[in-house]
Order: C-alpha cells, then structure tokens, then sequence
C-alpha cells in the first residue's frame, strides 16, 4: 500500500526503497511531487534523508562481508552492496538537483496572499470592524488547507451556480464551509451579505494573486538553467570569460546579478553542462532548454545552439 498524506520516517524510508528499484527516477518523483509535496512541504528533505538510512544499511552489509569474509576479496556478494551504494549515491545527487529546483521556486507567498484576500474583504460583510483572531484564524485555515488547484476548481463551481442559481450557490456554501459556526462565532454578517457573496470575493482574489505569483515563477530560471543559458552564450562568442583559464571570475561577475544563486552552486552545473553527454541525456533537459529559448533570441547563434541540441533531444527521447 502507498503512503498517503502526511508522510512519516517509515514512509520516507519505503519510498527510498522504491526509488533504489525504479526504473526511471525522473516519473516516480513528478508522481511522487504530484501526490505527496503540497502536504510535505520538506518531502526532499526527509526523503534524502530515507536514502541516507538505506545506504547505511548496505555500508553495514558491506562491512559486515568484508569483516567474515578477509581471504575472499573476489567475493560475488560483496559487490551487492557495494553496487546499490554507487546507485544510492546517484539518487542522492538527483535528489539535491530536484531540492534545489523546488526550493527557488516555492510559493512562500500563499500565507501573505490569503491573508491579504481576508483582510480586504472581511470589514464589507461585517458588522465589528476587527472580527476577532479566532475569526480570523478559521476562515484563514479553510482558505489555508485548499489547495491552488483547490481554491481554483471550487471558485469555477461558484461562478457556475451563481449563473445557474443564486439561492443554490448560497445554500451550497453554507454547508460547505460551516456557515453555522462562521455566523455565530466570526462573521456577524450584515443582513444584506450572503455567505456566497463573501467566499466568491475572497476565492477571486486568491486566485488572481496565485495566478501573479505563478506568472512570476515561470519567469525564474533555477542555476542549472542559468548555467546551460551561459553555456550556450560563452560557446558561440557571447560570453568569452567562461571560456578563461579562471572561470570562477565568471562565476562570481554572473552571480552578482543572480542573488539566490551562489557562485559556487553555478559553477558545480556549469560543469555539468559542458559534458555533451550530460546536456543531452541528462532529465528533464529538453524543458530546461525550452525554458532558456526566449532568453537566447537576442543571441542569433547561441539560440541556433539551443535548438539544435533540443532537436537532438526530443529525439532520443522518442
């Protein structure tokens, strides 16, 4: 049986026991982030963490086969343990890579959006100008525990009842989010307010604030993707520094300009991308290059680059 929702220790050490066996690490983790990131925030974390148990286990295993077994160093098993370490080791790096590439685009804003939406709206549907922390606390959590695609779905089945029925759409809602306890203990609605009228108000503003704050992600580039943009610049004549004998002067000019991104950090995937192999079989490389297109367009011949190697891709990935 799969883990569900909040994930534990034991969880985590079971998914890394199946990551060790899977085929392809890239699918199980976009299935993995799909069911499991939006209620653990640090599920790469722990799940590193998972790895880093179950590689001890085989470091002990290793040991143990060496320590019982000291005139036999061509023993067959020996290499078990030995082989699931280098491949554990591997899926630790893969897993640093995703980490980092969550973690520069996280939505931290969702607290400040929601709260914003509540803050603005509140005081046109109640009669006490500061409704109380505990109003504010329950109807920050319902909003709060929904999702984006959450809040997105329910904000499309108001306004399909609002064209379709408007004393539906408010019955709806009061069931839907308690409207009992919201009357008794937070609102205090004016007698001229709906319940509907209040939570479409606030879910559209959420969802136009989700919406920005996505816009803006979509345009942020993790260091990888920085990385392979400078590649293809300093290849074709557009950036000659990187291809100095010192190209960490590059790295430290380049980040100056990127300050989520350390010197350091760019330069561990500027070497990556200058392996050939790397850029073309690596994961999730034809995203990483069709994210780096409109940047490159200024750049006639680091952009013909790019779309030679994204051809290259997309088909040997066919």
């Amino acid at each position: 049986m799969e883990p569900q929702g909040l994930l534990n220790d034991k969880d985590y050490f079971a998914l890394a026991e199946r990551l060790e066996t899977a085929w392809e690490l890239r699918v199980f983790l976009d299935a993995c982030e799909q069911d499991y990131l939006e209620r653990n925030p640090y599920f790469y974390r722990n799940l590193l963490f998972g790895v880093l148990r179950l590689r001890t286990t085989y470091v002990n295993k290793l040991t143990e086969l060496l320590r019982e077994n000291p005139d036999k160093p061509k023993l067959r098993e020996k290499n078990i343990p030995k082989a699931k370490i280098q491949r554990l080791d591997e899926i630790k790096e893969y897993l640093e890579e995703r980490q980092e590439r969550i973690r520069e685009k996280r939505v931290e804003p969702m607290e400040p959006i929601i709260r914003a939406a509540i803050d603005r709206h509140l005081p046109d549907f109640s009669t006490v100008s500061d409704p109380g922390t505990r109003g504010f606390t329950v109807i920050y959590s319902m909003f709060r525990q929904m999702s984006q695609k959450g809040i997105a779905k329910m904000l499309e089945r108001y306004n399909e009842l609002l064209e379709a029925d408007k004393e539906k759409l408010d019955n709806y809602v009061f069931t839907q989010w308690n409207g009992d306890t919201l009357e008794n203990t937070l609102l205090h609605l004016k007698k001229t307010a709906k319940f509907s009228e209040f939570f479409l108000a606030v879910a559209t503003e959420i969802a136009q604030g989700f919406q920005k704050e996505k816009s803006n992600q979509d345009n942020q580039l993790t260091a990888q993707e920085w990385a392979l943009y400078y590649f293809y610049l300093a290849e074709t004549g557009n950036y000659p520094l990187l291809k100095s004998t010192k190209p960490g002067k590059a790295y430290e000019e380049i980040t100056k300009a990127l300050p989520k991104i350390k010197a350091t950090t760019f330069g561990k995937y500027y070497r990556i991308v200058k392996n050939e192999n790397d850029r073309l079989n690596g994961p999730n490389n034809a995203e990483r290059v069709k994210k780096i297109l409109p940047r490159l367009e200024p750049y006639p011949k680091a952009l013909q680059m790019a779309e030679s190697e994204l051809t290259k891709i997309l088909s040997r990935n066919k």
